[in-house]
């Protein structure tokens, strides 16, 4: 059984507050904060005859680098993603046109036996139906784009997956490394009860975020969805906006589990003010994220990349307007074959091995099941 859910249109976004939050700008359906932008640092070239014209050797890539504001990043952030990336079997690395770098892999080098897991068959080829807008919006749904969507765009050799590495010439992050790799408490979904009571503390919560949430409780193989996409300013380069669709285990166990898959703009995440693809999870109601615990993207082990196309932490481009065109992203996640998959758009990006959930419970109270059914899950969709 699977959990559908209709798309969002303009909700509130999830962002930090300021005494400017009732302002909106013209043309954009989100709430205006001051806005700041920084430039791009030039990497230092250094291929060592092996990655690439742009590549530094990575354990001195970017130790001490300064963003342009002269703020520098946190030194155990930069150490611990350096020693990520000397772990990698890199056979090339790439910068997109908006100046994320990307290193290529072989795929198999992401298992220690080289085994990758096949993708769900399509039942059919995912479509947006050209459904009539919103009131007060000017045209139908429009997918946004990635970057790597671009034939012309640089690649790695067939066989490899991008990895994003962080560039700290673009994130100061100065936040600690345990704090850096976590789901800040304003990002998280809540474990709430299958009845829930109103909440006596209105928005924004205690951390100073707005929510908006969509839940449907179900015994479920997964869930699809479609978001608009939007860019909404911040302040500050700590606050973020996302929107996402979960799935969580939230009845059958003292913390809570969750696959969760979106969109998020967070400029100590990704170092500038754009939307991009994010996908996380926790096997510890968010306690602790770590290798195979919990977290972001390709921060910490757990996700498997397999599309050569469209990655974590990719950019998007293609935004909607309020009151006019709409930009979209389509998002699946599918239970296969011991492995939650996840869909962008036509594109089975990679997965989760549903073993990562599983720990010492059992596999029909957990989202670690082995292709019967999970536990008392819900899909959520979160703005």
């Amino acid at each position: 059984m699977r959990c559908l859910h209709s798309s969002w249109s303009c909700a509130e976004q999830d962002v930090g507050t300021d005494e400017h939050a009732d302002r909106e700008p013209p043309g954009r359906g989100v709430i205006r904060l001051k806005e700041a932008r920084c430039g791009l640092a030039d990497l230092a070239a250094d291929d060592g005859g092996k990655r690439g014209a742009i590549m530094a050797e990575p354990g001195h890539l970017q130790q001490g680098t300064q963003r342009q504001d002269g703020i520098a990043a946190n030194d155990s952030i930069v150490r611990y993603f350096e020693a990520r990336t000397r772990r990698l079997d890199i056979v090339k690395t790439t910068r997109t046109s908006s100046g994320q770098i990307l290193d290529w892999v072989p795929i198999q080098s992401q298992h220690p036996e080289g085994k990758i897991a096949s993708p769900p068959p399509d039942e059919r080829a995912a479509t947006v139906k050209a459904a009539d807008p919103p009131v007060g919006v000017g045209s139908a749904h429009e997918a946004s784009t990635f970057e790597l969507e671009d034939k012309s765009a640089e690649r790695g050799p067939a066989g490899t997956v991008p990895i994003v590495r962080k560039d700290f010439s673009r994130i100061h992050a100065t936040t600690s490394l345990r704090a850096y790799l976590a789901k800040g408490r304003g990002k998280r979904l809540a474990a709430v009860a299958r009845k829930p009571v109103p909440d006596p503390v209105a928005d924004p919560d205690p951390f100073g975020y707005f929510h908006a949430t969509a839940t449907d409780y179900a015994t479920c193989f997964g869930g699809e969805t479609v978001l608009n996409v939007w860019d909404p300013a911040l302040q500050n380069s700590g606050d973020h906006s996302l929107m996402q669709l979960g799935i969580l285990n939230t009845l059958d166990l003292p913390q809570l589990q969750s696959l969760e898959v979106g969109w998020e703009v967070s400029n100590d995440q990704y170092g500038d003010w754009d939307p991009h693809l994010f996908v996380y999870y926790t096997t510890n109601g968010y306690t602790k994220d770590d290798d195979n615990v919990g977290g972001y993207n390709q921060d910490v082990d757990g996700w498997v990349q397999v599309s050569d196309t469209i990655f974590p932490a990719a950019r998007i481009s293609g935004t909607s307007v309020r009151g006019g065109d709409q930009r979209i992203v389509a998002i699946k996640c599918q239970l296969y074959q011991s492995n939650w998959w996840v869909k962008v758009k036509d594109i089975w990006i990679g997965y989760y091995p549903a073993s990562l959930y599983m720990g010492n419970q059992s596999v029909f109270s957990t989202l670690g099941d082995h292709g019967d059914q999970i536990g008392r899950a819900s899909c959520r969709e979160r703005v």
